[in-house]
Parts: C-alpha cells; sequence; structure tokens
C-alpha cells in the first residue's frame, strides 16, 4: 500500500481497481451458476 496517497485515495477505490473486483465477482458468479447449471 502507498501511503504516499492522500485520504481520498486510501477511502475511494479507483475506477481500475472496480472494474477488476467487478469482473471477478462477475465471472466467479458466472462459473459457480455453470456448475451447479441451473437454466433459468
Amino acid at each position: 500500500m502507498d501511503k504516499k496517497k492522500g485520504p481520498i485515495e486510501t477511502y475511494s477505490p479507483s475506477l481500475e481497481d472496480m472494474f477488476r473486483w467487478g469482473y471477478v465477482i462477475v465471472s466467479f458468479q458466472i462459473n459457480r451458476k455453470e456448475e451447479v447449471s441451473v437454466s433459468p
């Protein structure tokens, strides 16, 4: 963790991090759905 960043950078995640976590969460949920193989 960079302590040179200001408090705003510490409290709010950057768009890059949000997209990364969003992609991980979505792909994780999709993988779980494929494992359960539940069709809508």
